[in-house]
């Protein structure tokens, strides 16, 4: 039998790497059939029931806009700027491409004109996957979100998620003090006094500057920061480590510093990729440790031992011969 032909469930039957974690107590209420739903993994896309043409045409007029910019800039010349210090323009209308492009555009929208919903659409979900999927969906007790290190879905009830967030906010790391400070006011009015800080600096800030480039730059720092808020924060659960706890991801992307940020971030790299101990990332390492002589390779063995011993926050797992070169096989910081 072709498998394009097998149903979900004789699918799911043959699959060994469904990975989802239960760590609800034991008499937690849920969905029977979790298994085979949230094995599937976050990024497994159901089909939808009926399509919408509205979200169609919208999606149309998105991919008609980055094309007529693709090919109206295309011998445009380079110019070198940070992605991160400019924001596309909405308001900007690119002119229409060439008439073999355009007269695509026209046929596409024809044809959504002229869609019509199937009368028994295929899903890629069965009947009891999406009964499931609506019932989580619908709990007020159930939490899934992701582990760290990407090893599945996990299922959590609401106070167990919170439960493991509090204790972090509140884990006391260094002389009994807390790592993270409460704040008991009003959001509304940290937010407003945020704001103020950081326009007051960008204003501040703007008459020592005399190139327009940097200025430009600048603008960053206050892009649409009325519509900003505070930052959030959410858990990854660390299901590989004994104790049960999270890690924690503080999302800066509609903060209010967000702008301030990027900006900050981008002057630092102007120095910091000068230092001669900067490396990129962790394939930056493998490649340099790749490439040196054993003897090199013993030494700098020696200074990852002396690091874990005199600090525990750095932790580096390195396995090496003198008959190959370094290998590492894992490097936790």
């Amino acid at each position: 039998m072709r498998f394009a032909n097998k149903t979900v469930g004789e699918i799911n039957r043959t699959i060994k790497n469904l990975q989802f974690h239960d760590l609800t107590p034991a008499n937690t209420p849920k969905p029977i059939g979790l298994r085979n739903l949230l094995g599937l993994n976050l990024k497994f896309c159901p089909r939808p029931l009926t399509v919408c043409q509205k979200e169609l045409y919208k999606s149309l007029e998105i991919l008609k806009r980055d094309i007529r910019i693709k090919v109206m800039f295309k011998k445009a010349p380079n110019r070198e700027y940070n992605k991160k210090l400019y924001v596309p323009n909405s308001d900007f209308i690119p002119t229409e491409a060439s008439a073999n492009i355009e007269n695509i555009f026209n046929k596409i929208e024809k044809n959504i004109g002229e869609f019509k919903q199937p009368k028994n659409p295929a899903f890629n979900l069965n009947a009891r996957q999406r009964k499931t999927l609506a019932e989580l969906k619908n709990s007020k007790t159930l939490i899934v979100i992701p582990s760290d290190k990407n090893l599945g879905p996990v299922l959590l009830t609401t106070e167990q998620y919170l439960e493991l967030c509090y204790k972090h906010l509140k884990d006391e790391k260094l002389k009994g003090q807390s790592t993270y400070l409460e704040y008991k006011g009003n959001e509304t009015i940290l937010e407003k006094r945020l704001r103020a800080t950081v326009i007051r600096l960008y204003k501040r800030w703007i008459p020592r500057e005399k190139c327009k480039e940097k200025i430009k730059d600048m603008k960053i720092i206050t892009n649409e920061i009325e519509t900003k808020t505070i930052n959030s924060m959410y858990g990854l659960v660390k299901i590989h480590k004994k104790v049960l706890s999270i890690r924690p991801i503080i999302s800066n992307a509609k903060g209010i510093l967000n702008g301030l940020s990027k900006w900050v971030d981008y002057q630092l790299q102007k120095h910091v990729r000068n230092l001669d101990s900067f490396i990129k990332d962790s394939d930056e390492l493998l490649v340099m440790v790749l490439v040196m002589k054993p003897f090199e390779s013993f030494l700098l063995n020696l200074i990852m031992f002396s690091k874990i011993q005199n600090n525990k926050i750095l932790k580096y797992e390195i396995c090496f011969s003198f008959k190959e070169k370094m290998r590492i096989s894992s490097i936790d910081t």
